[in-house]
């Protein structure tokens, strides 16, 4: 029997860090805790300016809606796709609280990489436990939450890659190639307009603010090797396994991958691990 993400750690919402509360609020969606799961007023500022730009540029998505996209709906943007989230937000509002759906956003998010959650990303990122983490570096992870794969803190490189990155770790072995891990200097100016917002919507002080801009936060950044053997496993099965998803569930095949990695689904398989070593 295999999990296809058996690593995730599940935080409860009353072990939640509060700090991380606030900072992911105001900056994701500070009417949270008001709106009913979409809110109208950004919904209509980001039609006008996706009209004004002729192009879908902005979303205007809530917690809630961000959530019913990681777990059922794909990344397209599209009007369909929207109104779809839209709806079933509203829906999902009525079914659980408010803070149902902030825990279950808190634990399923994608923070780049192969993480999702919160805690996930604690330890990945940093080598600690999220409790631990401070507001530096819980806004580092919520930066990540726009553009995983443009913020991600950390990238790979090939290790003969030249570049001017701070080093993170060198010589990473994986499938017999070596890399080393770099900062992503993208999320320097994220985390500058993160620290500004939260001095002017008055989540910090102005001691706190110039704490936070004069923190080094790539310094707390280390490179953790994740247990990789089961999805060794898996890379044999997997295309198998999200086609049974898209028949069972009717979905695409991004909407079956999706449904895979946020359900920590386990299926058992006939693949003998011990075969496969001979």
């Amino acid at each position: 029997e295999y999990c296809f993400y058996p690593n995730r750690d599940y935080v409860e919402r009353k072990d939640i860090p509060e700090d991380l509360v606030k900072i992911l609020l105001n900056t994701e969606d500070r009417s949270f805790y008001e709106h009913g799961g979409i809110n109208i007023k950004s919904i209509l500022a980001s039609i006008l300016q996706n009209i004004k730009s002729m192009k879908i540029v902005r979303g205007g998505s809530t917690i809630d809606q961000q959530l019913i996209k990681n777990l059922y709906l794909t990344n397209e943007k599209s009007l369909t796709r929207k109104i779809k989230e839209a709806y079933l937000a509203v829906k999902l509002n009525k079914e659980l609280t408010k803070d149902e759906i902030l825990e279950l956003y808190i634990n399923k998010v994608w923070l780049g990489h192969d993480v999702y959650g919160f805690s996930d990303g604690a330890k990945f990122y940093f080598g600690k436990e999220l409790k631990d983490l401070n507001k530096a570096e819980l806004s580092l992870l919520v930066g990540t939450l726009n553009a995983p794969s443009k913020y991600k803190p950390f990238k790979l490189l090939r290790k003969n890659t030249y570049t001017e990155d701070y080093l993170i770790q060198d010589n990473i072995e994986i499938n017999n190639k070596l890399y080393k891990c770099v900062y992503n200097n993208k999320v320097e100016n994220k985390l500058k307009v993160i620290y500004k917002s939260l001095l002017d919507n008055q989540v910090i002080d102005l001691e706190e603010y110039e704490k936070l801009v004069n923190y080094d936060v790539k310094k707390s950044l280390k490179y953790q090797e994740k247990n990789d053997e089961i999805k060794k496993d898996l890379i044999v099965v997997k295309e198998d396994i999200i086609k049974s998803i898209m028949k069972e569930k009717n979905l695409s095949y991004n909407e079956a991958f999706g449904y895979l990695k946020n359900n920590n689904l386990t299926f058992t398989s006939t693949i003998d691990k011990s075969l496969q070593e001979k």
